[in-house]
């Protein structure tokens, strides 16, 4: 099972805010996961999920296990929150828009034909549990998309 830890950070100037999620690998012993390392990334694959690591690009930081153990979401609801952001955008839009034209791309925002988790969310981290107290968290890109 895959699971998620979110906090939440205010974004830019529309006020919409955006969160910082924190998502766990290799914890669970019955989830399918992989890592597959190069001398530039790591992309860890946890369930049909791809997350990217760019070494030269991304931050890693160590940090303890028990900090964040207790505040882990699954997948699902990470993907709930990713629509609960469509919706809040949607909704300061619409009552800003002021013709029917602007109203009638809402449908777009509310129901995008495809767009990137990393659109929703602040900073999107890997954590990698390393021993029982301690871990890696990576920052990553999160190659799956909505459609």
């Amino acid at each position: 099972m895959l699971f998620l830890l979110v906090y939440t950070c205010s974004y830019g100037q529309s006020g919409t805010e955006k969160e910082i999620i924190y998502i766990s690998y290799g914890i669970n012993e019955h989830e399918k996961k992989e890592k597959l390392e190069t001398k530039n990334t790591i992309r860890f694959i946890i369930q049909s999920e791809s997350f990217l690591h760019k070494r030269e690009e991304h931050a890693t930081t160590q940090i303890t296990y028990s900090n964040i153990k207790d505040s882990l979401i699954s997948t699902d609801k990470a993907r709930e929150k990713a629509f609960s952001y469509l919706a809040r955008f949607a909704k300061k839009w619409q009552e800003k828009a002021a013709t029917e034209e602007e109203k009638e791309i809402l449908g777009y925002i509310r129901n995008p034909p495809v767009l990137y988790y990393n659109d929703y969310f602040e900073t999107i981290y890997v954590f990698e549990k390393t021993n029982e107290k301690e871990g890696i968290l990576y920052e990553v890109i999160w190659e799956s998309f909505i459609e």
